[in-house]
C-alpha cells in the first residue's frame, strides 16, 4: 500500500544536479515553497503549473486585498517564472530593494554557491513580493 505524505520542509537540492540545472532547481524550490507555505496570507494564485516531480514551474499571482478587490495593492495578475524569482533575489542581494537583513542573508551565495543558501517560507514570500511589487509590501 502506498501512503503519500506531505512535508512542509524544504527539500534539499538534488546531489546529482550541478551548475545551471542546480540553480534552476533552487529557483523551482523557492517557487514551490512560496506557493505551499509562503504567500498564502496575501496572495490570490491561479494557473499553477508543475512538473512530474511536483516542482512549481510557474504561476500567476496578485494581491487578494483581504477579500476586497478595492483593497488590492496591485490589481493586475503577475506571471511568475524562475526568471522573475532570480531577478528578485538579485535585487535583494544588490540592495536594490529594501529587505530585512535576515531575509537577504537567506540567499547569500546565489547563484554560484546555492548550497550556502538557507531560505524559508518567509524568504520565498519576500522573493515573490519583490517579483510582483518591486518591493516587500506585506510582512
Amino acid at each position: 500500500m502506498n501512503h503519500a505524505t506531505h512535508s512542509t520542509e524544504i527539500a534539499p537540492l538534488r546531489a546529482d544536479l550541478t551548475g545551471e540545472a542546480a540553480t534552476r532547481q533552487f529557483l523551482l524550490d523557492v517557487m514551490t515553497t512560496a506557493i505551499e507555505g509562503g504567500i498564502g496570507y496575501w496572495a490570490e494564485v491561479k494557473e499553477v503549473t508543475r512538473d512530474a516531480e511536483l516542482n512549481v514551474l510557474s504561476f500567476s499571482v496578485r494581491d487578494d486585498g483581504d477579500g476586497d478587490p478595492n483593497n488590492r495593492e496591485k490589481d493586475e495578475w503577475t506571471h511568475i517564472t524562475p526568471f522573475q524569482i532570480s531577478e528578485a533575489i538579485a535585487k535583494m542581494l544588490t540592495g536594490n530593494t529594501k529587505v530585512a537583513t535576515r531575509i537577504v542573508g537567506q540567499f547569500v551565495g546565489f547563484p554560484h554557491c546555492i548550497d550556502n543558501c538557507d531560505y524559508d517560507a518567509e524568504g520565498a514570500d519576500c522573493a515573490v513580493q519583490i517579483a510582483v511589487f518591486g518591493q516587500v509590501v506585506f510582512s
